[in-house]
C-alpha cells in the first residue's frame, strides 16, 4: 500500500520530478525551496514553479525566479542582478 501524501509532499514530488528548485510568487516577492515549501504556512494560487540562483552581498543567500534555469533568458545572458557567477 502506498503512503498517502499531503499537499506539500505532492507539490514537492512534482517539482523535483520536473527539475524545479522551488516556488516563487513574483507579486509578493517571495520564494521557497522544494525542501521547505510554504514556510509562510500556506500555498497561494500565485505561486509558480521556479529555479534558484545563489547570490552574495544581499539580504538573502538565494533568490527564486519563474521557470527552469535552462530556459531563463537572464540566466543565459548577463545573469540576474546580484547572482554569483
Amino acid at each position: 500500500m502506498s503512503k498517502d501524501l499531503d499537499v506539500p509532499e505532492m507539490i514537492g514530488q512534482y517539482l523535483r520530478a520536473h527539475g524545479y528548485d522551488g516556488l516563487v510568487n513574483t507579486d509578493q516577492e517571495c520564494g521557497c525551496s522544494v525542501d521547505d515549501l510554504a514556510p509562510c504556512g500556506q500555498f497561494q494560487t500565485e505561486c509558480f514553479s521556479a529555479h534558484r540562483i545563489k547570490v552574495t552581498g544581499g539580504e538573502f543567500d538565494e533568490l527564486f525566479f519563474p521557470g527552469h534555469k535552462d530556459t531563463c533568458a537572464e540566466c543565459q545572458g548577463d545573469g540576474h542582478s546580484q547572482a554569483e557567477s
